[in-house]
This record gives structure tokens, sequence and C-alpha cells, in this order.
């Protein structure tokens, strides 16, 4: 014999009501754009999206197994400091901020393996101008032995940075030329922009 859970059975049925009312809502709001119902989780809803909208390549290249290194050992979080303080103090965020950064045009992003260079000299001044899109083997001077960061610099104990001071190491470069990079407006921006568009109307769809 089997016994059910009337709660339950009541809370499975909300659910289902709520599911399919917000499916309905964001079908409507999309044009038929986003079907909830064909791809099920949010998650798999918003990379079904993407891949319908975003004109970047639909495949991406493998890396090779030196490029994936350089590219892991260069990240290391973001910027992580501050200087004491006691006081009244106010708190700034940036809503969507990640969205918005994605889609930037003045911003690249790899659609293609870059190439592996060797630099003797790079022009310091001022260096952002002179430094090709990539990861740089570089080494920093005057680095405080008891600080992982400053205001605006985070120091990597890998060495690979995107600018400063490069070693003579072979290679000590990955670039990546303008054929194999696309800005994020051509890659995020209708994804992006639709997707907040919703949320930020409000109602059952920008839940």
């Amino acid at each position: 014999m089997v016994f059910s859970n009337p709660k339950l059975l009541v809370l499975e049925k909300e659910a289902h009501n709520h599911y399919n009312e917000e499916a309905n809502t964001i079908f409507w709001k999309s044009g038929g754009q986003i079907d909830l119902r064909k791809t099920g989780t949010y998650a798999s809803t918003n990379l079904r999206y993407f891949q319908d909208v975003a004109r970047g390549p639909r495949k991406a290249e493998d890396l090779s197994q030196e490029e994936d290194h350089w590219i892991k050992l260069a990240y290391i979080g973001g910027l992580t400091w501050a200087e004491p303080y006691e006081g009244i103090a106010t708190e700034l965020d940036f809503n969507e901020f990640y969205p918005n950064l994605l889609a930037s045009g003045m911003i690249g992003w790899p659609i293609g393996s870059g190439d592996f260079r060797i630099f003797s000299h790079i022009s310091m001044n001022p260096i952002g101008y002179n430094l090709k899109y990539g990861i740089y083997r570089a080494f920093i001077r005057g680095q405080p032995a008891d600080q992982k960061c400053t205001r605006g610099f985070r120091y990597n104990p890998t060495g690979y940075y995107t600018h400063i001071e490069l070693s003579s190491e072979s290679p000590n470069a990955l670039i990546y030329g303008q054929n194999n990079l696309m800005s994020g407006h051509e890659i995020f921006y209708q994804w992006a922009s639709y997707l907040t568009t919703i949320k930020n109307e409000g109602g059952q769809a920008g839940k």
C-alpha cells in the first residue's frame, strides 16, 4: 500500500502552476524566443538563448596544452584591497555589471588560439597603449613581501600578467590577433540586453 502526503501534493501542484505561469509569461514577453517548457531549467534556457542569438563561433577551438596552462596561471582572482578605517561607510553595487561588462564594445574576447611570441622590449609610455591583447610572462620589481594587492593591481606569484617588464624566457607572450578576437557587443549584447530588459520590467517574467 502506498501513502501520499496531501501537503506535498499541494506544494507540487503549486510549483507546477507557478512554473507554467512563469514559462507562459516569458514566452509571451520574448515573442516566442524563450520557451522554458522546451529547455527545462533556467540554466539550460539561458544557454540555449545565448546560442541562438550570439554571433560568435558555434564551437570553440580546442586549446593546446600549453595555451591552457598559460590561461590557468594568469587567473588569480579579483582585487581585494582596503585601508584601515573606522566610521560611516557607504556600500555601492553596480547592478547587472557582469553582463554589462561582457557586452561592452570596448572589450574583445578571443575566439581562436593565440600565438606565442618573444618580446625583448615594450615602450612604457604609457604601457597600456603598447600592449597587444594577450597574456605576458613578466616579473614585477619592488613587490612588498607581505602585500598581494595594491589599490589597482594584484601580484601573481607565477609571473603571468597582462603588462609590465617582460622576462627573457621563450616564449614570454601569448598574443591574440584581431582575426581571433570579437567584441563583447558582437557576442553578448543581444543576449544580455534582452534578458536584462525582461528582468528590469519586473512582474512574473522578471523574477
